[in-house]
């Protein structure tokens, strides 16, 4: 047991070099990991990846926008994209008022010329 247990603490003795260049999340990681693996994990790339503060304000206007249809594409591109393809509420109501007045006569002009 002594020779099983004293391997637990010559273990962090002995990897203390080691590990301590590992484990030690302040020293290490503060120096040598803090500058490069912060701004690889963390830091502006893969905020540029993982969509962080930066990115999110920056690249997704340009990027997602383009994608997902962000703040800037969805006023610009789906008023193009949208216009011809949701077109059924509005313009329908408006534009193919004789579709919309030959099928939903009872729901839409009744509520329209009536109300």
């Amino acid at each position: 047991m002594t020779e099983v247990q004293q391997g637990k603490v010559t273990n962090e003795i002995q990897q203390g070099n080691v590990t301590s260049e590992v484990q030690q999340g302040k020293v290490t990681r503060g120096v040598q990991q803090g500058k490069v693996t912060s701004e690889i994990q963390q830091g502006k790339l893969t905020s540029e990846v993982q969509q962080e503060t930066v990115m999110s304000e920056f690249q997704q206007r340009k990027v997602t926008c383009e994608v997902q249809q962000g703040e800037v594409m969805s006023e610009v591109q789906q008023r193009k994209m949208m216009s011809e393809v949701q077109q059924g509420k509005v313009t329908s109501a408006v534009q193919h008022g004789k579709v919309m007045r030959d099928v939903q006569q009872g729901k839409v002009t009744s509520e329209v010329q009536q109300g």
